[in-house]
């Protein structure tokens, strides 16, 4: 009877095997279209559902760009953490998880990926690496910043 139902149980995960995979295609087709919606909320939950079934770059992108385009920037960071690691991933992946660090307050990290986001890059002009150093110097400014806060009055001036 016990191998009954173990080769019983065997069968039935060979034959729903396939049906996940399949499954988790038709998720991540509706995540990118509630995406193309800017359902950003509903997209978010079916990219976590599909990258629940498997952990695949665009479940990941998808997870990633939801969250930073619903001012998630926890979630976003988190995701874009995960993305960054992943194989395939474009390098403005870094910028985004550099920006969605620097939104945290956390620049010193930040900092670290603007360093990280510039070496990816192959072709970068003059331009794109004085943007990339402005990005750096803005994280040191604002630790500096943070480190010596200034008092600051405000006034409400009724005559406006």
């Amino acid at each position: 009877m016990n191998k009954k139902i173990t080769l019983l149980g065997t069968a039935l995960a060979i034959l729903l095997l396939p049906n996940t995979r399949a499954l988790a295609q038709y998720v991540l087709r509706e995540a990118d279209a509630q995406f193309e919606l800017y359902n950003y909320e509903r997209a978010a939950q079916l990219y976590t559902e599909a990258y629940q079934k498997k952990k695949t770059l665009r479940a990941t992108e998808g997870l990633a760009e939801s969250y930073r385009l619903m001012r998630d920037f926890r979630q976003a960071a988190s995701w874009y953490a995960i993305l960054v690691e992943t194989e395939g991933s474009k390098p403005e992946a870094i910028k985004w998880y550099a920006e969605m660090l620097r939104n945290n307050a956390k620049y010193s990290e930040a900092k670290d990926q603007y360093i990280r986001y510039g070496q990816s890059l192959k072709d970068a002009g003059p331009e794109q690496l004085t943007q990339i150093a402005n990005w750096k110097n803005s994280c040191d400014s604002a630790v500096k910043w943070m480190r010596s806060p200034k008092t600051v009055s405000i006034t409400n001036e009724k005559a406006l």
